[in-house]
């Protein structure tokens, strides 16, 4: 599209692009003042070219523009006075000791739209505004020790959430569910807290509940039957590196009508990739896209194996 543009316009991006200018043209951003002069500028590109060094200007003004001497001077940082690192417990109630807190919450109305990052970013700043200590990992890119249960997909509501999350804070469990509800934005509620032992092992999900609800399109049961009655039913998942078939039949566990409009879903978790529920929906009753914003999908419950332990 831009090389018809250019065409069309028979402007040619080369001469933008790929040729030398010399040092008095006229550049698009002169007009903006930074500060520095442009002479300065050009003294240190050829100073540049002839690998000289240029000396720090907190020990040696270079006359670079910037600073007047009068009311714009270097910023100059002489004496510094570290911070006592602090030691044992804290009023505050820090200790050395690192709990984890196993954080069942729920996800709904407007908070479900929000991507599974800005998720994590919600509850981030959320355990930040309410004074917790949070526990970091190692290495040059240190990260909060978050561990989410499932990603659920955007748009969808949930009941029930799992967020493990490890911190330093000895307060009462009451009192840290109240400080982190305050902070968190609306939509998101948490339902309770449960501490885990050191020895306690990673909980994974073996299946998962989901509530489906259809606002005026037609799902017929007979079309229900068909599908439990298969043993295959491939439905195309679309992907970003193309298209693939996954068989829906073996994810879904359970399924049956509570009402006429509305779906019990139970899906098995799947190793690799899986369809959501929305993608087994639309493959079973043969939906458009644009039958799904009348479909309102609700995580219900976890079912999760016996706990793993750690190694």
């Amino acid at each position: 599209m831009w090389q018809e543009a250019f065409r069309d316009t028979g402007v040619d991006p080369g001469f933008y692009l790929h040729r030398l200018r010399s040092l008095g043209e006229v550049l698009p951003w002169d007009h903006i003042q930074c500060g520095v002069s442009k002479e300065y500028l050009e003294k240190e590109w050829k100073r540049a070219l002839e690998g000289k060094w240029t000396p720090d200007c907190r020990t040696k003004c270079l006359d670079c523009g910037v600073c007047d001497h009068k009311e714009v001077e270097p910023v100059l940082f002489r004496e510094w006075i570290s911070t006592p690192k602090e030691e044992g417990p804290t009023a505050a109630g820090k200790s050395d000791e690192i709990r984890r807190i196993l954080i069942v919450f729920s996800k709904r109305g407007p908070a479900k739209y929000l991507s599974h990052l800005e998720l994590v970013r919600a509850f981030v700043r959320a355990f930040k505004r309410a004074g917790l200590s949070l526990v970091y990992s190692k290495g040059y890119h240190p990260l909060p020790k978050l561990s989410f249960g499932t990603a659920l997909p955007v748009g969808t509501e949930s009941l029930h959430e799992t967020l493990e999350v490890q911190w330093h804070d000895s307060l009462s469990d009451v009192t840290l569910k109240n400080r982190i509800g305050e902070q968190l934005p609306a939509g998101l509620e948490i339902r309770a807290l449960e501490v885990l032992g050191r020895e306690a092992g990673t909980r994974k999900n073996r299946e998962i509940h989901y509530e489906i609800s259809f606002d005026g399109v037609k799902a017929g049961e007979d079309r229900l039957e068909r599908f439990l009655a298969s043993d295959s039913f491939p439905v195309t998942k679309k992907g970003k590196k193309g298209d693939r078939e996954i068989n829906a039949r073996a994810q879904v566990t359970s399924a049956y009508f509570k009402t006429r409009s509305t779906m019990h879903l139970a899906l098995k978790t799947m190793e690799g990739p899986a369809l959501k529920p929305v993608e087994i929906i639309q493959g079973i009753f043969h939906l458009s896209d644009e039958d799904l914003d009348g479909i309102d999908v609700l995580k219900t419950m976890e079912i999760q194996d016996s706990k793993e332990s750690q190694a």
